[in-house]
């Protein structure tokens, strides 16, 4: 997220279009292959070769819809878990800062070097946060003047050092959040490319059916699709 000016909003996952999909291929493929089924079937071409070709279809979807949910569960954690630690690194952060200005405002040349002039930030980005604040604390712990201030508000170097830590952790963090969101955005490409093959041989094969089984309704349920029946009309009174 180093490009940006703030975390994105968590995606959405799967939706459930998705699952109903893989459902409707699963009886159809499942129940292709009865015997009465096939006897009508074999003469349009979907003897038990096509129907495997549709099993494979629908196994390569529901593989790719578990993987989906598993990554964006993974990255949904991980946005989680830096917007947690952010929060926790820009608290301390602006204690930091208010003790620098407390202590030093009269001194604007040891401010100014530590970064604090201007005290607001104009940019509020991930990037721009964290090397505004690891310089900060890399200044304070080299300059001795610096550090003689903060030592009486409260901040030795133990708790300098601490804290610019939590700055390299919150960027390792940051990279894992990028790494996770990166799989599963690959992850959601691969997985509508692979459902839309499916959905496509799934429309293909329920047209066929209802034409081989037009007088067959039980079949056609039996492979999940509805007899579409014929409005009958009105007889005049």
């Amino acid at each position: 997220m180093t490009n940006g000016s703030d975390l994105p909003p968590e995606r959405k996952r799967a939706p459930q279009g998705m699952s109903f999909k893989i459902g409707k291929m699963t009886v159809f493929v499942d129940n292709a292959l009865n015997a009465e089924i096939q006897a009508r079937f074999v003469p349009q071409g979907y003897g038990p070769p096509k129907i495997a070709q549709g099993v494979t279809l629908k196994n390569d979807g529901q593989q790719k819809f578990d993987r989906n949910l598993v990554l964006e569960g993974n990255e949904e954690r991980a946005t989680k878990v830096l917007m947690d630690k952010w929060k926790d690194v820009d608290k301390k952060w602006s204690l930091f800062v208010d003790a620098c200005y407390a202590t030093m405002r009269t001194r604007r040349d040891l401010l100014d070097a530590l970064g604090l002039v201007p005290r607001g930030a104009a940019s509020q980005s991930f990037s721009f946060f964290v090397n505004r604040a690891r310089s900060s604390y890399e200044v304070a712990l080299a300059t001795p003047e610096i550090l003689g201030f903060l030592a009486g508000r409260g901040y030795p170097v133990d708790r300098l050092n601490a804290e610019r830590t939590d700055i390299q952790v919150l960027i390792g963090m940051n990279d894992a959040q990028e790494a996770a969101k990166g799989l599963a955005q690959a992850s959601t490409h691969d997985l509508k490319a692979s459902m839309d093959g499916m959905w496509r041989w799934y429309e293909d094969g329920a047209m066929m059916a209802r034409r081989a089984l037009r007088d067959r309704h039980d079949l056609l349920e039996m492979l999940g699709i509805l007899a579409r029946e014929k409005k009958r009309k009105k007889k005049p009174v």
